[in-house]
């Protein structure tokens, strides 16, 4: 199963400019990203201080992946990079020394 390190931002010109709606949007997607984290989908996720930026660590392939971020969007725009683990790296190195 691979591991993706997504990076997230809000769009900004899409945020709703009354606090009520932009309240409510935040709390949808927040749970949205609850729900993921429960049933597995998401190992980690965190925001920055100012609520603009973030990171979420995912496992599945890469259309699960690419699914899930795409239920975030266009409020979302994300940047989305495979990522090893240190076994996988040592494993790498250590068959280019054979």
């Amino acid at each position: 199963m691979a591991k993706y390190l997504a990076t997230w931002e809000i769009n900004q010109s899409l945020v709703p400019a009354n606090p009520k709606d932009m309240a409510a949007l935040a709390v949808k997607m927040s749970e949205m990203v609850k729900q993921e984290l429960k049933e597995g989908q998401i190992s980690d996720w965190g925001c920055s201080i100012d609520g603009s930026t973030g990171y979420s660590l995912l496992e599945g392939n890469s259309i699960d992946t690419y699914k899930r971020i795409q239920m975030y969007a266009p409020y979302v725009k994300f940047k989305v990079e495979e990522v090893l683990s240190i076994d996988n790296v040592l494993k790498t190195y250590k068959a280019m020394m054979k």
